[in-house]
């Protein structure tokens, strides 16, 4: 489903060949390690980063996040009576963001985007994009399907998944968060499931609703953060595609400060949309980024596709142009953002991150068949399912009957065949997806060629994992 309808529309408007280019970047982070005790004052891994227990607020139903006065203060929706103040969290004069909690690291040479994560560099791979223009993002949405439980589900390990909005200093972080795992801090252990919640970090001081909901494998959700007026005012929710309806744990931040009888903007504008996966796991000595092993991840999945993700800018949807980061990589984790037409409901596009490493067939993603036989190697994390697209193209010559074209590949790997029980497919003037079961050694051989009759402009044949 990945590029059949990018290659169905490349064959109608143009009749040329598609082609898939996958960059991967280098990273540096290196592991931190901070201890995490049972004082008040220790730090927790958060969606937004390290942040200390202290600093971390539940924000429930009914109520909001408010900015005034260079304080941040916990409101009654409303009524917009005061319940709580947290503290001055900068001056509403300057604006100043010196001396803020969250430690940045130094990003990768190609990385634009001010990173709003601490020190820890939880943000295993990520993909982000800059709104440059005038227009404000409306709201961003992003549609995943809830995973499965990880292979070793009782590893200490923490999974966030999300998308978000942070501002041009790394200030700040809304989002929409799928979590797996145990943070040191909530009532709950997820241990045994995933849930999902949403989050406000701001300056070094977390906010969550505590109506965490558990969610099962294969529900599909809709992450959906809106700017809701006024200065910079949003919200972020958890939807259910299906009906339409928000989950009963959005979260509010609202703009209400006034200095020198002027109302300011101390929310922050959200010109960085991103796509996360943040990891850490708990050790003897404290929390650790990263996973402690490949099983961590959900079984049998290479990756998880967030699709339909769009931007609203003025009230036009857009799909943005994304940069990949892959921040901390030990076990081949990545983020794939080649553009593509995928199978959304609102045309939106999709960025794919990878907790194994990405599959290849003869050390590449995808290859073109020939007339000769020619023996492949599809390789992928043992116990995975991995996506064979297989598509033959030909273009008509005018004035002459239609050509054929034909891709055929098949398994000389004992034991494995497709999804449909065989070892041989073809496709014709066609593209199909099949799926394989990756054996413990993590490889299978495969054959592949191609066949033509007829008259032709252009022939394509080719096999295409994922």
């Amino acid at each position: 489903m990945k590029k059949q309808n990018q290659l169905l529309l490349a064959i109608l408007a143009s009749g040329l060949l598609f082609s898939a280019c996958k960059k991967t970047q280098e990273a540096s982070a290196v592991s931190t390690t901070v201890k995490s005790t049972s004082r008040q004052d220790d730090f927790i891994p958060t969606p937004a980063g390290l942040l200390l227990r202290s600093h971390i607020h539940p924000i429930e139903n009914g109520y909001a996040i408010m900015h005034k006065g260079g304080h941040i203060y916990k409101i009654e929706r409303q009524s917009k009576n005061i319940i709580d103040d947290y503290g001055e969290v900068d001056s509403p004069a300057t604006k100043s963001v010196t001396g803020h909690i969250f430690t940045a690291r130094t990003p990768n040479a190609n990385t634009k985007m001010p990173p709003i994560y601490s020190v820890i560099g939880g943000w295993a791979t990520f993909a982000y994009w800059e709104n440059t223009g005038t227009s404000l993002i409306d709201s961003f949405q992003t549609n995943w399907t809830v995973p499965n439980i990880p292979g070793t589900p009782n590893d200490n390990q923490l999974i966030y998944l999300f998308n978000g909005l942070t501002d041009v200093n790394g200030l700040d972080v809304i989002q929409p968060v799928l979590q797996f795992g145990y943070n040191g801090y909530y009532p709950w252990n997820s241990d045994s499931g995933w849930v999902i919640d949403n989050w406000y970090a701001y300056n070094g001081i977390g906010f969550y609703n505590p109506n965490v909901i558990e969610v099962s494998p294969g529900t599909n959700l809709e992450g959906l953060i809106l700017y809701t007026g006024g200065s910079y005012t949003y919200s972020s929710s958890f939807i259910n595609p299906t009906t339409g309806v928000a989950y009963d744990n959005t979260i509010y931040v609202v703009d209400g400060d006034e200095y020198n009888g002027e109302t300011i903007s101390t929310v922050p504008k959200q010109v960085y949309t991103v796509e996360t996966m943040e990891t850490y796991h708990n050790t003897s000595d404290g929390y650790v980024n990263g996973v402690a092993n490949p099983s961590d991840y959900p079984a049998e999945q290479n990756y998880l596709e967030m699709d339909d993700i769009l931007s609203w800018l003025g009230g036009t949807g857009s799909n943005p142009t994304w940069t990949a980061d892959n921040n901390y990589t030990p076990n081949g984790e990545s983020t794939d953002i080649t553009p593509f037409v995928n199978n959304s409901t609102n045309g939106g596009g999709a960025v794919y991150i990878y907790w194994h490493p990405a599959p290849t067939i003869g050390g590449a993603t995808i290859v073109d068949l020939t007339t000769t036989s020619t023996p492949y190697t599809i390789t992928a994390y043992p116990g995975t399912t991995v996506n064979v697209l297989l598509a033959a193209i030909t273009v008509k010559v005018p004035n002459e009957p239609l050509g054929t074209t034909t891709a055929n590949l098949s398994i000389s790997t004992a034991g494995v065949t497709f999804n449909n029980g065989s070892t041989s497919v073809s496709v014709t003037n066609n593209s199909a997806i099949y799926t394989i079961s990756m054996p413990p050694s993590g490889s299978i051989a495969v054959t592949g060629y191609s066949s033509a009759t007829g008259y032709a402009r252009t022939r394509i044949a080719e096999v295409e994992v994922y």
